[in-house]
């Protein structure tokens, strides 16, 4: 629980050698409407682990937080991007950075300070780097 800066987050990366390394977001936007989750990733490497996480989340927004019916349902994946942030650029294990949903978003909002909905999501990463384990190793 204490803040770090991104070099800071990076001494502590290589210090401790991990095999996988998830940053968790809440996205945000001008655009009150956008909504749904994205997983970032830099190195190649790192794509697969980027999927199964993005996969998984959407299959628990899809299964346990929206129902078909729900307006947002349609608009759960954002998809798996290829994209440069500092933290995805880490070069000593795959590296991504998950954003779970829109803090900007009034109903998407809400789903991400629920309780219920917060053990969906962080179901969703965890089986996601379970899946991408079981197949990567």
């Amino acid at each position: 629980d204490t803040p770090l800066t991104l070099s800071q987050r990076a001494k502590l990366f290589g210090e401790q050698n991990p095999d996988i390394f998830v940053s968790i977001h809440c996205d945000g936007s001008e655009n009150k409407a956008d909504s749904g989750t994205h997983t970032f990733y830099f190195r190649s490497y790192s794509k697969p682990l980027a999927q199964a996480i993005n996969e998984n989340l959407v299959y628990n927004y899809r299964n346990y937080i929206y129902s078909p019916g729900d307006t947002n349902y349609s608009h759960v994946n954002r998809g798996t991007k290829y994209y440069p942030f500092y933290v995805t650029r880490l070069d000593n294990c795959p590296s991504v950075l998950v954003e779970t949903g829109f803090m900007s978003n009034a109903i998407e909002g809400q789903v991400l300070t629920d309780d219920n909905c917060q053990y969906w999501l962080a179901d969703g990463i965890a089986k996601g780097i379970e899946q991408y384990f079981a197949t990567n190793y």
